[in-house]
């Protein structure tokens, strides 16, 4: 099921979706206890990330029953400018009543990319419980979409698309990027729950491209086998559709 809701600026946009994030994570709770949730990088999060480090969120969400995971990370330091979990930690994880155990932190200490996406399908693998060959089933992985419809760091034409048995891979589209690691698509699209957060008139050629089908592009490629996807965009983003 994809479900496309626009906003008419980037305040509604995180309202609706720190909305459906604690919704979601409630209900996992309630029927599971606990709730499993894959948090984005780049800057469109950063407005979703500071609602939640206020209330009602900030008192309200079942915190010690959340568990973070990244869906992709660059290989740099935790405390790098460039870090997505420093990003996160900074916007709304320091600021809330999480365990430290809870938060599933990308092994970025790995001398070589493909080490450090090797450690952290293994901890991903410990942490769910898995069995050799099994997936794991998150109950909510958040996306953010580049202007050249990359997503997570699964970048058009590159080889990370095609890795099919691995929970965890890494990326360089290009000596000036620097390394990172990413979850595979097959990985994603086990998730029960995927939401893209987009927004931006730069994004608005690509979101098209990616709402007509063009599998040309990553995010096009994002198409959870049995869950929900739903495009959260601002007006700009969505542009005339």
């Amino acid at each position: 099921m994809r479900i496309i809701t626009s906003y008419p600026d980037d305040s509604k946009l995180f309202a609706a979706a720190a909305k459906c994030l604690a919704d979601l994570s409630n209900s996992a709770v309630l029927e599971f206890g606990r709730c499993v949730i894959a948090l984005p990088g780049g800057n469109t999060p950063r407005g979703l990330f500071r609602l939640l480090a206020k209330d009602p969120y900030r008192s309200a969400l079942p915190w010690s029953k959340l568990h973070f995971y990244w869906g992709d990370e660059r290989c740099v330091p935790r405390d790098h400018p460039e870090s997505n979990y420093k990003l996160a930690y900074d916007a709304f994880l320091s600021s809330v009543a999480i365990p430290e155990s809870n938060l599933h932190i990308v092994p970025v200490e790995g001398s070589l990319p493909s080490e450090v996406a090797q450690a952290y399908e293994q901890e991903i693998q410990r942490s769910f419980r898995l069995e050799p060959g099994e997936f794991p089933q998150f109950d909510l992985i958040l996306l953010g979409m580049g202007a050249d419809g990359h997503t997570a760091s699964l970048f058009p034409g590159g080889p990370e698309l095609d890795v099919q048995n691995r929970l965890v891979t890494w990326s360089q589209p290009d000596l000036s990027f620097t390394p990172r690691v990413t979850f595979t698509l097959e990985t994603i699209n086990q998730a029960k729950n995927v939401s893209f957060l987009v927004s931006g008139i730069a994004k608005a050629a690509a979101l098209g491209r990616v709402l007509d089908g063009d599998e040309s592009l990553p995010a096009a490629l994002v198409k959870p086998r049995e869950g929900k996807l739903m495009f959260f965009v601002d007006e700009e983003a969505v542009g005339s559709r």
